[in-house]
Formats: C-alpha cells, structure tokens, sequence
C-alpha cells in the first residue's frame, strides 16, 4: 500500500521534513519513504488528502485498566494526600475489576488509544480479583487491533500472600510465552516499592531471568523515599539498585521525588525514566527535577490520565513553564515524545518503531490539519503544541485502523454500547466496596 499526497513530519527521524510525499507499506513495514507523486503503478494506494502525516504515537506508560474510570463518582471523602488518593480510588478500583471488566478496559483503551494515534503502548495492569490471564487478554485485544504491547503486571504485598504469588506466575507465564512474539514486549510488573517487602523484592529478583526487565513506579510520592530509608536506602531507586533489579531493559516511572544525584545513578543501571507530567499535575505529587529528565533514556507516558501524546506534551509543556523564570529554557515534552519513546520502544521490542522510515514498523497517523501560518522544519513544535486534534487517518502495523475517524474492523457505538454498562457495574462494584470498607488501609 502506497499513502500519498501527504505531507511527512518526523522531526528526529532520518527525513525530518518532506512538504509533499508518500509513503509505502509492505506487511507490517515501511519500505520506502519518497518526495512528489507516488509511483504510477497498480499497488494500493490511499490517498492522504494533502494531510500531515506524523508516525504513530508511543505511549511509555498507561493503566488500560482505568479505561472505565472517566467521569466515575468521586470517593465520599476528600482525598488529602496521595496516599489517600491511592487508598480511596485507584486501589478500590482495581480490587472492582473481574475479567469480563478487564477485557472490556482494554479493548476501550486500546481503540480510544488508536483514535488519538497512538499505534504502540507499554501497558501497566492491576486487577487483584482477575490476575491469572489477564495479560493473555491484553495481547490478544492489541493483536486484534493491531497495536504493538508492552504488557506487566503490578505485583505488590496489597494483595496477600496468594495475590502477591498469582502476580509473580502472571508475569512470568507472559514472559515464558510472548518473549518471542512479535510486536509484544513482556516486563515484570511491580505496583511500588512502598507496596513490598524487602523479602517480596528477594522474590521478584529470583523470578527474572538474566536480561528481563522491571516496570516500577518509584518515588511519585514522598512514602516510597520512606520506606526505602527504612531499610538503609538513600532513595527508591537505591533500593531496587541494592536488590539488582534494574537494567537496560527496566522501566522506573515519575521519579518526582528522587534526588538529583540519582540521575548518574539511573545512566549506570541503563533504566529508563518515564516522565508523565498530567497525572503528576492531576495527583499535586510534585514535578519531577530537571536533571533526571535532560538525560538519553528519558520518555513520556500519561498514566492512565488520557490517551493523547500530543495533549501530554502539551500540558507538561505549560505546567512545567509556569514554574520557570522569564526567559529560563523549558524541557522539550516533543522531544521525549518523538525521540525519547521511539528510541525506548525499538529498545524493548527489538524491532524499529516511531519513524517515519524504511525499515520501521508501519505506523502512519493522518491529521486534517490545514494551518493558518507556515509549517516546515523550523517551527514545526509550535504546530504540533498548539494545532492537530485527534487524527483523521491511522495505520498501525501496515493496516488501516481508522479511516474518516472510523474504525474500520467495527462501528465504534457498538464497543462504546458496551462500555457503557460496563463502566456503571465497575462504578456499582466499587462502591460496594466501599460500603464493607469504607476506610481502606494505603
């Protein structure tokens, strides 16, 4: 297939700015990427309209299980810390979820993830009721619709001892049995370090084989950095240093509270840092220190928050420059984003992914985007801060998913006519919960 009559945006890819081109897609690949009229012969060809062509967004962290929570009840109580915030919402959410409603979770975060070009999306579940499976459930959903998975599961002592052991086999059976799969990346799944035991860190050191890799919140909140000194460490990440569970392959998300001194620290072990600025904003944990995100192996993510990249960079854009003195240079979210994932995805895949580039995997995102001023390769930020909205077009892994702001494999309203049920039985559920605990333990 040939996409043609575009114009191709992918700022640190090899061709950064091509004003008029095409694009053609072999299997699940880019071949061939080529200025002016597509060749004259009898491929299909997809005519792009004059639209902006960019390459399908990465999410490097999100909670699919949360797809159901937009516009839940709030919980009875204020919520005066994070802690609380966890106690009183996240973790009554996550004990709600059976399998029918993890399934329905993902399948509605992944179509809503495709609706906002997002085409790969490295995923961080919890459901303690409906553990054993549940990744099984994420990859065949993002095979389905063609998205490339990171898939893990959140193990913490918050489930006991049985739960704490189900999460362990969990994610050892995905790696055991889609290591080798394409276009999915298995991790072990850890909730936080203030959520396990020195003895439940020796367990999950023991689980991994040389080279997997830990997919961890750490120091979102100042109770990670107490209870890591609890136990004679300078900081989270000294915690997971000292039990030898980070390396080049291990994700370490938010690190709003760790020291600047754990930026070299980080550089040693190879882990990468995802930075999500909406959800830290959102929880009032803080923003997380300069130094540990001008680094090489830096992403960004939403946690769950929304499904939009492009919103993500945005609001970490503004948040971050509200704090800053006039004329002090911002962070580059973009950066992060259109360099930072896709060298972080081709990491963890094996595989290229994020470029619009003979070779990478065939994700192709098309926006309506018809600007009053002058587009190129000078001021293209600006543009993608301030200008496309959702994506007309998205192709991922060399098929169309949405075509005119449809999916193409079934009517939206009929996976919408399902959610929303759902959403209600989860909401039922939870305040269920709530009734036989009202006052949860964090």
């Amino acid at each position: 297939m040939i996409i043609h009559n575009v114009s191709l945006l992918d700022p640190f890819g090899p061709t950064p700015w091509i004003p008029e081109g095409w694009i053609r897609l072999e299997g699940d690949r880019i071949v061939d990427v080529s200025s002016g009229p597509p060749p004259a012969n009898r491929e299909e060809k997809l005519d792009g309209r004059q639209a902006l062509a960019l390459p399908g967004l990465i999410n490097a962290h999100t909670h699919l299980y949360s797809s159901l929570a937009r516009g839940m009840p709030p919980p009875p109580e204020p919520c005066p810390d994070f802690p609380t915030i966890l106690g009183r919402i996240w973790w009554i959410l996550d004990r709600a979820l059976d399998a029918e409603l993890v399934d329905i979770s993902f399948r509605v975060g992944l179509l809503d993830s495709l609706r906002h070009g997002v085409t790969t999306v490295i995923d961080h579940h919890a459901s303690p009721a409906a553990i054993s499976g549940s990744l099984d459930t994420l990859v065949s959903r993002a095979q389905d619709y063609g998205v490339a998975v990171s898939a893990a599961f959140e193990i913490s002592d918050r489930y006991g001892p049985d739960g704490f052991a189900a999460a362990v086999a969990e994610n050892r059976h995905c790696f055991d049995t889609q290591t080798s799969t394409p276009w999915v990346a298995p991790l072990m799944g850890l909730h936080a370090g203030f959520t396990l035991s020195e003895a439940s860190l020796t367990t999950i050191r023991t689980a991994l084989q040389p080279g997997e890799g830990i997919h961890i919140h750490c120091a979102e909140d100042p109770s990670d950095g107490a209870v890591a000194r609890t136990s004679g460490d300078s900081s989270p990440l000294q915690r997971l240093l000292r039990h030898g569970l980070l390396n080049e392959n291990s994700l370490v998300v938010h690190g709003v509270h760790l020291p600047e001194a754990d930026a070299s620290r980080l550089d040693a072990s190879g882990a990468w840092l995802v930075h999500c600025p909406s959800s830290n904003a959102n929880n009032r944990v803080g923003q997380t220190p300069l130094p540990l995100l001008e680094r090489d192996r830096v992403g960004l993510g939403t946690d769950g928050m929304h499904p939009s990249l492009l919103r993500e960079a945005r609001i970490g854009t503004l948040v971050r420059s509200a704090g800053l003195p006039g004329g002090a240079a911002n962070l580059d979210y973009l950066r992060l984003l259109l360099d930072g994932n896709s060298r972080l995805a081709t990491h963890l895949f094996g595989r290229p992914v994020g470029h619009l580039a003979p070779g990478y995997r065939g994700d192709v995102v098309l926006y309506d985007y018809d600007p009053p001023t002058p587009l190129g390769v000078t001021n293209w930020a600006a543009h993608l801060l301030y200008g496309p909205g959702r994506p007309r077009d998205v192709i991922a892994g060399g098929r169309v998913r949405i075509r005119n702001g449809a999916w193409v494999q079934d009517r939206l309203a009929s996976v919408w006519a399902q959610s929303r049920p759902a959403a209600r039985r989860l909401w039922q559920r939870m305040e269920d919960l709530r009734t036989v605990n009202p006052s949860p333990s964090t």
